[in-house]
C-alpha cells in the first residue's frame, strides 16, 4: 500500500494506491533483475509475473508524476505483465502494460471559468532481445510501442509512440563498471515528435 500521490508525497487514505505482484519461475530461481545472461549457463531460466496496481483519486497526469491537475482527479487501474528468459548468453525481456482511468476528463471552475482536464489511458509493450558473447560484450535490439485508448482527447497531446534501438555494452565488472553505446529511433502519429537519440554513457557504482 502506497501514498498514491507519488515519491515524498503524502494524501490521506482516500488517496491510496494498492499493489500486488505475483511472479513464477518454472526452471528454478535465478538473478532475473539484470538483463545481461552474464553466465552464458546451459540451463533454461526464466521468470513470469503478473502486477496490477488501483492508484485512488489520483491529481496527477501520469498517475504518480508529472503535471499537477487543478480540478481533475482521476481513478486509474495499471495492469502488466512481463517475461524474463536467458540461455546460453541469449537474453529475452518482454513487457505489456495498460493503463486506465475511471473517466476520460474531468472539469471545474477556476475564476468563474470551466476548466477541462484529460487523463491519460493507454496500453504498450516491448520486447528487447540481446546476446552476451563469449568476452564481455553484449549487442542489443529493441522495439516497443505506447497506444493511446479510445476516449483519450486531442487536448492531451497524447498520440501513438514507437521506439526501435539497439545497443551495444562491455561490461568490465558487470553493472559496476561499464561502458555502453545505444541509439534509438522514436516516431509514430505525430510528427514533431521523430527523434534520433544517440547515447554513449559509462557506469561505475560500489
Amino acid at each position: 500500500v502506497f501514498g498514491g500521490r507519488g515519491r515524498n508525497r503524502f494524501g490521506a487514505l482516500d488517496a491510496a494506491m494498492f499493489v500486488g505482484r505475483i511472479q513464477i519461475s518454472p526452471f528454478g530461481s535465478f538473478e532475473w533483475r539484470t538483463e545481461p545472461d552474464f553466465s552464458r549457463s546451459m540451463q533454461p531460466r526464466m521468470a513470469i509475473g503478473l502486477g496490477a496496481a488501483y492508484n485512488i483519486d489520483s491529481n496527477r497526469r501520469r498517475g504518480t508524476h508529472e503535471q499537477v491537475f487543478r480540478v481533475a482527479r482521476f481513478d486509474y487501474l495499471h495492469l502488466g505483465a512481463d517475461v524474463s528468459f536467458k540461455w546460453a548468453g541469449l537474453s529475452l525481456l518482454a513487457e505489456a502494460m495498460f493503463r486506465e482511468a475511471d473517466a476520460p476528463s474531468g472539469a471545474g471552475e477556476i475564476d468563474g471559468a470551466l476548466v477541462t482536464e484529460y487523463s491519460r489511458s493507454a496500453w504498450g509493450w516491448f520486447a528487447q532481445l540481446a546476446y552476451m558473447l563469449p568476452v564481455p560484450v553484449e549487442i542489443a535490439a529493441r522495439f516497443g510501442e505506447i497506444r493511446p485508448l479510445e476516449g483519450n482527447a486531442p487536448e492531451a497531446r497524447f498520440f501513438l509512440q514507437r521506439e526501435l534501438g539497439g545497443a551495444v555494452s562491455v561490461y568490465a565488472q558487470e553493472h559496476a563498471l561499464k561502458l555502453q553505446l545505444d541509439y534509438f529511433y522514436y516516431f509514430g502519429d505525430e510528427p514533431r515528435a521523430e527523434r534520433h537519440q544517440v547515447r554513449l554513457q559509462a557506469q561505475l557504482f560500489f
